[in-house]
């Protein structure tokens, strides 16, 4: 008897977002940037989940086990965008302690603890 592969996966057919992710059970993984818009063939097996073109596996990530976690490696696949300092914090969140000077020189900032706490109006 000739040997035939088959997948052992569950396929899908997910649609890739404009962040370049395909949402599969509630868990996001990452796939090329040229896939945005586009339906891609997936394999979801036990422990991974295979993304295809057509018969060629074009990403591979850990089957995430929680819900709305984000795939091993998500922003692998994006272009980089947004480099410097400030990628790394969310919009409207500086890096800085709170008390800083606006120039942001070091040695004058105190951590948000080191304020003392407004004192609340005795009741009768």
């Amino acid at each position: 008897m000739p040997f035939e592969e088959f997948d052992v996966g569950l396929t899908l057919t997910p649609k890739v977002d404009k962040t370049s992710r395909i949402t599969i059970r509630q868990n996001k993984y990452s796939v090329p940037a040229r896939f945005i818009g586009q339906n891609v063939r997936v394999s979801l097996r036990a422990d991974e989940v295979w993304v295809f073109d057509r018969h060629k596996i074009v990403v591979r990530h850990p089957r995430a086990r929680s819900g709305r976690s984000l795939g091993e490696g998500l922003g692998r696949n994006l272009p980089a965008k947004n480099v410097g300092p400030s990628a790394a914090s969310p919009p409207g969140v500086s890096g800085r302690h709170v008390g800083d000077d606006p120039a942001g020189r070091p040695g004058r900032s105190r951590p948000a603890h080191a304020f003392p706490r407004p004192s609340s109006p005795s009741r009768r």
